[in-house]
């Protein structure tokens, strides 16, 4: 129905409008943002600037009315940014290592053919259960790195190296924990079944560069 509308205008505008001239302009950031990534598992929409808040607003009562509930203003003292954390979230997707929060990490490692993605335990133990702390530490990892693919906007082969499990119910809840946390993701993904060696092979849209590949360029010297 946007899309249907916003044609309708263009063709108004050419209609109407002596050449040359601009017949369609890409909206601004937060108007993008809330185009092609709100959902309806949204809870809020946080926004700072009151003129910012009124161009999201009069989108959402066009696009999605009954959303308009969800968009706030902010007025609080404290930065938006600093109040839910987001600068130490910003940081974290250049890092080579996330940390769980149940304890454990993820090594996320994106050479040129494939993206490796390790699961290591550190320090988490579960009732002094070899099985059950791998297990747990999976189902925590499975979340994180459906996660960390969307942020860091990583395609094609992806490898997820998952601790060892031995029985066979937990290495199905393991895969149905990652194909879950994948659902929320727009790209098209498929994930395989956990292989002898215990990876769980996956791949994933590549729909623009990863968010590294935008960011970073080659060192001319070292290569880094």
């Amino acid at each position: 129905a946007y899309l249907l509308r916003l044609w309708k205008v263009i063709v108004r505008r050419i209609k109407k409008e002596p050449s040359p001239c601009d017949i369609y302009e890409e909206s601004d950031m937060i108007i993008r943002t809330i185009r092609d990534i709100f959902t309806g598992d949204v809870d809020a929409i946080h926004i700072d600037q009151p003129e910012a808040y009124e161009r999201a607003k009069e989108f959402l009562n066009l696009v999605m009315p009954r959303y308009v509930n969800r968009l706030h203003l902010y007025e609080g003292k404290e930065p938006l940014f600093q109040k839910y954390k987001s600068e130490s979230e910003i940081a974290k997707i250049n890092q080579r290592k996330v940390p769980l929060r149940e304890g454990g990490s993820i090594v996320i490692d994106q050479p040129e053919a494939l993206v490796a993605i390790d699961v290591n335990s550190g320090s988490f133990r579960k009732d002094d259960n070899a099985d059950e702390t791998a297990y747990q530490l999976n189902m925590a990892a499975a979340r994180e790195i459906a996660r960390q693919l969307r942020l860091r906007d990583l395609g094609g082969v992806i490898v997820n190296d998952f601790i060892d499990m031995r029985r066979e119910r937990h290495r199905r809840g393991v895969e149905r924990a990652l194909h879950d946390a994948m659902k929320r993701d727009r790209a098209r993904t498929k994930v395989l079944r956990t292989s002898p060696f215990g990876l769980i092979e996956m791949t994933r849209q590549r729909i623009r560069p990863s968010l590294k590949t935008s960011v970073y360029g080659d060192c001319p010297c070292c290569s880094g």
